[in-house]
């Protein structure tokens, strides 16, 4: 694979992410009937024991974490939920919870690795592709990273050790987020709409990062011509 190849291939990645976010959104938007924050906020207040907690955190941190099904989530929205709700319970619930919530998404690391590994590696490609960490500790964000980086050629081991560490530090962050979130706003307020609107920021950012790419990419053919002129 060329590198010209690569980074149009890792362009639509995340081209497609960004694709799928601004569909659901839209839909959201357009559709009022469509599923959206209220309707998760109805579903996670039912919760009460700890093993309920425990469980919806682990679902939806493994939800939000696998590549295109955790663009049709706000950002972090479940997690954040969870996590937010968790506290009302005491500080075994929501250690318990965030602990829940980073095995999980761990998990969906695991998945999209080794499926990007499966379905769109290319044998011999090695690109490195560098982290950007600020642009990517979003579950979303970080599954589309994973993929990204697997259709590089990076080692599905190095992968997942170094998307692990940025998703433990992401969790030990959200501890001190979620704990003050309360005390700034009342997330269980928002309505359906600002949560389809925060997808569609989200979309217009995954679709800045893959132009990109292809920018990349056309530089990267153009130069190549050049030198072979």
């Amino acid at each position: 694979m060329t590198p010209a190849t690569f980074e149009r291939k890792v362009g639509v990645v995340w081209l497609v992410s960004a694709v799928s976010v601004a569909l659901y959104a839209l839909g959201g938007l357009l559709v009022p009937e469509l599923p959206g924050l209220q309707q998760l906020i109805a579903l996670i207040e039912r919760a009460e024991a700890l093993s309920v907690f425990a469980t919806i955190a682990f679902v939806a941190g493994f939800l939000e974490g696998i590549y295109v099904l955790g663009n049709f989530f706000p950002g972090s929205t479940i997690v954040v939920l969870v996590a937010v709700l968790a506290g009302v319970g005491g500080v075994p619930v929501f250690l318990v919870t965030i602990l829940s919530v980073f095995l999980g998404w761990s998990l969906a690391g695991g998945v999209n690795v080794l499926g990007a590994r499966r379905v769109a590696y290319t044998e011999g490609t090695s690109h490195p592709l560098p982290e950007r960490v600020w642009l990517t500790w979003l579950p979303s964000f970080r599954a589309s990273q994973e993929v990204a980086r697997t259709v590089a050629g990076a080692s599905v081991l190095d992968v997942l050790v170094t998307s692990t560490v940025i998703k433990f530090w992401t969790s030990c962050a959200m501890l001190g987020v979620t704990a003050l979130l309360p005390f700034v706003i009342d997330i269980t307020k928002l309505s359906n709409e600002e949560g389809f609107a925060s997808l569609l920021v989200g979309a217009v950012l995954m679709a800045w990062i893959g132009v990109l790419h292809l920018r990349a990419a056309r530089q990267v053919q153009e130069t190549h011509e050049k030198s072979a002129a």
